[in-house]
């Protein structure tokens, strides 16, 4: 007779999660796309406007023919140095923006990965203990039906050991439901698809006690001042 052997689901520890992650997560990639957007507009400034090419005729004056004469003209704007370099400064905080914005979306990922991963770990743990503690409930539900057949206990004293053996039960149906949930969400992080199984090994982890002024967040705001201040400059040298 034949037999089938089932791959057991490939394993990832907390870091190959992450990792792909970084890798595959959607709007972390949208965020990437528009830094390097920003970053091939940085230089996009223009000194000289594009120059425009008219064409017509002109009914004041009539040629020999009697036709009005042909009238071409060419129109070139010039942008002024004040002008140029606040547009510049502009499309520059921009890029800066962007790509605070962007580590930011990193540092979020990461730390929402790895928190959905510890829930997971702690979830499958608690599932495993109440697999246990059903286990024995169900041994202790079997010998009171044996007792209860004998007249050792009362009707009274089964249905309450059923009815508990029912709520360990539903609880344990209940984490089964709630770790598919957590999955099916962390997969959605990861932007994958195949089935893997978490590691036995919990990670700690540790606070870091960083200076504010060099957070990720804060440099972000900074950002955000000095793009506000490169528009202010940019609507002055327009009123030049």
């Amino acid at each position: 007779p034949s037999s089938t052997i089932f791959a057991q689901p490939r394993e990832l520890k907390i870091n190959e999660v992450v990792d792909i992650a970084l890798r595959n997560n959607k709007e972390l990639k949208a965020y990437a796309l528009r830094t390097e957007a920003k970053e091939a507009l940085k230089s996009s400034a223009l000194l000289f406007d594009k120059t425009t090419i008219t064409y017509g005729t002109d009914q004041n004056n009539i040629a020999e023919n009697n036709h009005p004469l042909r009238v071409w003209g060419i129109t070139q704007n010039f942008t002024s140095p004040a002008q140029y370099f606040a547009e510049k400064n502009i499309k520059g905080a921009e890029y800066e923006i962007s790509a605070a914005e962007y580590k930011l979306q990193v540092i979020e990922l990461i730390k929402n990965v790895s928190l959905k991963y510890i829930e997971l770990q702690v979830e499958q743990e608690k599932l495993a203990n109440f697999k246990d503690i059903e286990s024995l409930y169900t041994k202790i539900l079997n010998g009171a039906e044996s007792r209860r057949k004998n007249g050792d206990i009362s009707q009274l004293e089964l249905l309450t050991i059923k009815a508990k053996h029912q709520s360990v039960k539903n609880q344990v149906n209940e984490l089964k439901f709630n770790i598919n949930d957590m999955f099916n969400n962390i997969k959605i992080l990861m932007g994958y698809q195949d089935t893997f199984s978490l590691s036995e090994d919990l990670k700690i982890i540790e606070y870091v006690d960083k200076d504010i002024e060099r957070s990720t967040f804060f440099i972000l705001q900074k950002k955000r001042e000095a793009f506000d201040r490169a528009n202010i400059a940019m609507e002055k040298s327009r009123l030049l």
